[in-house]
């Protein structure tokens, strides 16, 4: 059976270019902005390019954001990208103080005043974690300015490095798994890495 994942739509961001990569992987892709088909998924994907604040109350609107709590209690595979992790975090100080969707316990800030934003380009995923082959040894492509310096009850934690800070790139807990990178801007090793997602 051809593997079915059902990507949120909540008017923010790189919806097609995430379902395009999905789509060449041999996958079935729902786009979907409601609550519903949220909580039946086999594969949930939260995308997003954009700001913290606006996101969230954009799932609120539609209540995607209790479909996705709910959804991430069933122990299906969760995927959030960009800021689709970061709203999967407790807060964000993005253009204000704004409370998350609290799946990992962390704060999204900007990146310190001594580099310069946004942080745009490719860097290496380090880790001494047991699931680092998930993501192989390329780099991953980024583009942020507000970025997770931990996530404290994550069961797995990888970070990326923008002129001397450390970032958390990517972090599993449980089902869920959150990337501050885009894969389906990542070439070869994004593919790879959402087809290993799609395995779960």
């Amino acid at each position: 059976m051809t593997d079915c994942v059902t990507i949120v739509d909540y008017q923010l961001g790189n919806v097609k270019s995430v379902s395009n990569a999905f789509e060449y992987l041999g996958a079935s892709v729902v786009i979907t902005n409601s609550p519903s088909v949220v909580k039946s998924a086999d594969y949930l994907v939260v995308p997003g390019v954009g700001a913290f604040g606006v996101g969230i109350e954009n799932l609120k609107e539609k209540g995607l954001d209790e479909a996705i709590l709910s959804f991430a209690g069933s122990g299906r595979p969760l995927l959030g990208i960009c800021l689709g992790f970061q709203m999967f975090c407790a807060s964000s100080e993005e253009f204000g103080t704004h409370v998350g969707l609290g799946l990992f316990e962390s704060a999204i800030t900007r990146f310190p005043k001594t580099v310069r934003v946004p942080h745009v380009g490719w860097a290496p995923l380090e880790s001494d974690q047991s699931k680092s082959d998930i993501f192989g040894l390329l780099p991953y492509y980024f583009i942020h300015s507000y970025c997770a310096m931990n996530a404290l009850n994550a069961n797995s934690l990888y970070w990326a490095d923008y002129l001397g800070v450390n970032f958390v790139a990517a972090c599993f807990k449980d089902n869920v798994v959150g990337v501050q990178f885009h894969p389906e801007k990542s070439g070869i090793q994004g593919l790879n890495f959402l087809q290993k997602f799609l395995k779960n």
